[in-house]
């Protein structure tokens, strides 16, 4: 019976351990540098990889770099959309307000 109360808890416990990031956003970004072949576009045809200079350190740099550039954009999208929805908002209620006198 206890164990069955014990597992939220653990649950809880593993959840908040693996959401510990202790590094800041220089040193994950200080890795991707322009010896990375990720970091410019390929030469080659259909901008095909250079599969014989990619490492296996290249990826998770190249991944962490998209991701962060990803955020930026849905944060932008996310801004303009509440902006929009916003103005939407108070311009009906001035509307209202007009016709309600």
């Amino acid at each position: 019976m206890k164990k069955i109360t014990y597992l939220p808890m653990l649950a809880f416990l593993a959840i908040m351990g693996s959401c510990n990031n202790n590094k800041t956003a220089d040193e994950s970004g200080a890795a991707f540098s322009s010896s990375n072949p990720f970091f410019k576009a390929s030469e080659l045809p259909f901008q095909a990889p250079a599969f014989d200079k990619i490492k296996n350190g290249d990826f998770k740099p190249a991944l962490e770099e998209g991701m962060k550039q990803q955020m930026v954009e849905i944060k932008l999208q996310i801004k303009q959309r509440l902006q929009h929805l916003k103005i939407q908002f108070w311009g009906s209620r001035k509307v209202d307000n007009y016709w309600l006198g």
